[in-house]
């Protein structure tokens, strides 16, 4: 594609217009890349028009698409999945990702060859496999989205979009295959063995360079850790130049004359979750923060960009042959129908394996089958590889006049357009009449107590707004009134729900500590934030605490335990096996154990802290705004676990004495380093107060900066880690 005035034009014009879509799809609830394929289909028309050719100036082409927009999305999807939550399911999401695509690919081939067949319109088998290849995988971005504003359970949405990154590198492989044996020839079992060692290597070879490039790019932000524009360079390049690199070893690395071919897509996800896991903690607090902005609104522009093309391109295909209406409609029927020789019997098999306990929560429900089935959507993966066949490729018993990759392209547009305008748009009632979006018994104790503690609030500001003046006293009875009503109603709801769903262990206990574990993560990353723990110690505790979410969240409440360990973080193991052969100094190693246990005493006193002002109403009551016996928290469970906390404090602190007693030679110097950390951030944020007050220039400020850096001798400041 030739870069022009009236291409450049056009492609701010349509990054204007997916913005008015958006609006649009927000304001009438419709689905937003449902709503964009529409409007591009409407803007093909337009383009017509005298003075509007210029929207035409900006195709879709495959170079655009493989080289630009699939890295930019398989990143930003990569780099926020959980790799402990994706770890938790990978059975399943491996089962669906490769047996499922290679069982859906295979019924598409056999049903629309048989069909074809039938109504005398015969399209040879390697060419319905090759459509199978491209259209089994399935397009996560629209049903996500709808899952996120329909409230369906994070299981459900995990494994979809699992099961969409890891098919779409089997989708990739299986396409190239296909077309290279369309174009050489098929040899009987020669070209099977052939084709699987091929698709082995390209899977294997895709995720050990992913991760080779994720070590080194992750050594890399270590290095611009602190300078946010060039961390998001960094991540940049990792993304395509991961994708592009496979693809030159692909094409020119050869061993005995054989070619080593490299998955781009399973190197860049591996890449990408290596990065968004491991290598995440390296950003600094603010590169995070500034990374995962930039990578959303990439993502947003590239799926906007993506599906607005995609509607200008299935508009353009209105003038097909008629005789390719019956092709497509059997294509259709073979899509709909192989995805559910897929999920049913699968699921099936792996709910047969699984624990049957519905607290233990492993099985698959049926409702969450039948949205498996219907809501396995089509997208930009689909248009990207079609548009990759050679325009003059050709096979024996080809009877179309029209080329092989236009017809698959009619085909593969026909399907889209019915994934998005109908299973798209579907889904929501769907997810209703099934009863997905139905609270957990947890969700519901937590709806009630925001809901409570979201007027308690109200109420407090309200009472210190009333004594200042800022609002007078008929208007302060008034909403004193509605808030107090609405306080008092959601603390009995939560009273009521906690009797009706209590489950052995009180389920009110089970939520309380999901909150202490939420604010101990909070105050865990401040630590780290502010250079309080170092990298190791802030795994390690940030791995306790994530085995012991995952416990509650499956029924039960657990002890501390201080050698617990996430046993499904790849990476970390990964990393365990690298520090393995490097044995960390005495020294290092006694800092490690103080600084987990200090940090231990702190989050501890923070969740009880954080707790007990949660939980405080005093204010209101004695306001006469509520009765005493009004709490947001159920008040056993807020003992149980505040005493909990409290006894993980004291034996943190004990612990912590216990090795300063024992070395005290290098705790002190160790705390005498935290507490000039923790003055020199103190003298930090009063500069930054003093700069966004204007009291000083931006001049002195870095003047400033300086000195009180060098004063304390920042350099020497970092730990050990």
């Amino acid at each position: 594609m030739e870069v022009t005035t009236t291409s450049v034009f056009a492609l701010f014009t349509l990054l204007t217009v997916s913005s008015g879509v958006f609006l649009l799809a927000t304001r009438y609830k419709i689905p937003y890349t449902v709503l964009l394929v529409a409007v591009g289909i409407i803007l093909v028309f337009i383009a017509q028009l005298p003075g509007f050719g210029f929207l035409s100036e900006f195709p879709l082409t495959p170079e655009l698409l493989f080289y630009v927009f699939l890295p930019i999305l398989l990143f930003e999807s990569s780099y926020n999945i959980n790799i402990t939550k994706l770890m938790e399911n990978i059975k399943l999401i491996s089962l669906l990702a490769v047996v499922g695509f290679f069982i859906t690919a295979f019924a598409i081939a056999g049903i629309l060859y048989g069909g074809s067949l039938l109504v005398g319109l015969p399209i040879p088998f390697f060419i319905t496999l090759l459509f199978g290849a491209l259209i089994a995988s399935t397009d996560p971005v629209a049903v996500l989205a709808l899952f996120k504003e329909f409230g369906a359970p994070r299981k459900l949405s995990l494994i979809f979009e699992g099961e969409s990154l890891f098919n779409d590198g089997t989708a990739v492989a299986l396409f190239i295959i296909m077309l290279s044996i369309i174009q050489s020839g098929y040899h009987g079992t020669e070209t099977i063995i052939q084709g699987a060692s091929t698709f082995v290597i390209m899977i294997a070879g895709g995720v050990l360079f992913g991760l080779g490039v994720g070590i080194l790019f992750t050594y890399l932000i270590e290095k611009t850790k602190q300078y946010e524009f060039a961390s998001i360079t960094v991540t940049i390049a990792m993304a395509h130049l991961t994708f592009i690199a496979s693809e030159l070893i692909s094409q020119h690395l050869f061993i005995l004359e054989k070619p080593i071919m490299i998955s781009p897509i399973i190197a860049t996800v591996v890449a990408s979750l290596f990065v968004g896991n491991y290598g995440r903690v390296k950003f600094s607090p603010k590169s995070e923060a500034f990374i995962e902005k930039f990578w959303a609104q990439s993502a947003f522009l590239a799926n906007s960009l993506v599906f607005l093309l995609i509607g200008m391109l299935l508009a353009n295909m209105r003038n097909l042959s008629v005789h390719l209406w019956i092709p497509m409609l059997i294509a259709l029927v073979a899509v709909i129908i192989g995805r559910c020789i897929a999920i049913y019997p699968l699921v099936f098999l792996f709910n047969k394996t699984e624990d049957a306990d519905p607290l233990a929560k492993k099985q698959i429900p049926k409702s969450w089958q039948h949205l498996l089935a219907w809501g396995s959507l089509r997208g930009a993966l689909a248009i990207t590889l079609v548009l990759l066949i050679p325009e003059d490729m050709t096979i024996a018993g080809w009877i179309y006049t029209d080329s092989i990759r236009d017809v698959l392209l009619a085909l593969t547009g026909g399907t889209i357009t019915v994934s998005l305008f109908i299973q798209a748009t579907t889904i929501h009632p769907l997810i209703r009449r099934w009863n997905i979006d139905t609270m957990s018994d947890i969700e519901k104790i937590e709806y009630d107590e925001s809901r409570a503690l979201i007027h308690a609030r109200v109420l407090s500001q309200l009472i210190k707004a009333h004594a200042k003046g800022y609002i007078n006293n008929e208007t302060f009875i008034k909403l004193k009134e509605k808030h107090a009503k609405a306080f008092t109603l959601w603390c009995n709801k939560r009273k009521e729900d906690t009797r009706s769903l209590y489950q052995g262990d009180t389920l009110a206990t089970r939520v309380l500590r999901m909150h202490a574990i939420g604010i101990e993560k909070l105050r865990l990353k401040e630590l780290y934030t502010y250079e309080e723990v170092t990298e190791k110690v802030y795994k390690r505790l940030g791995a306790k605490l994530d085995v012991q979410l995952q416990s509650l969240e499956l029924g039960t409440v657990p002890q501390d335990t201080s050698s617990e360990k996430n046993t499904l973080d790849i990476f970390e193991k990964i990393s365990d096996w690298v520090h393995a052969w490097i044995t960390p100094s005495y020294k290092e190693s006694i800092q490690n154990q103080y600084l987990y246990y200090r940090a231990q005493s702190i989050i501890s006193r923070r969740a009880i802290k954080e707790l007990k002002t949660l939980a405080d109403t005093s204010d209101l009551s004695q306001s006469g705004i509520c009765e005493t016996n009004m709490n947001i928290f159920d008040e056993q469970a807020l003992k149980k676990v505040t005493d909990v906390y409290s006894e993980f404090k004291q034996q943190s602190i004990l612990k912590m004495n216990k090795v300063a007693d024992t070395h005290p030679d290098i705790i002190n110097i160790l705390n005498e380093h935290l507490a000039q950390k923790g003055l020199f951030k103190i003298e930090e944020r009063i500069v930054e107060e003093l700069l966004r007050k204007e009291i000083i220039s931006p001049k002195l400020g870095i003047i400033l900066k300086q000195e009180l850096a060098k004063e304390n001798n920042v350099e020497h400041l970092t730990l050990h880690s």
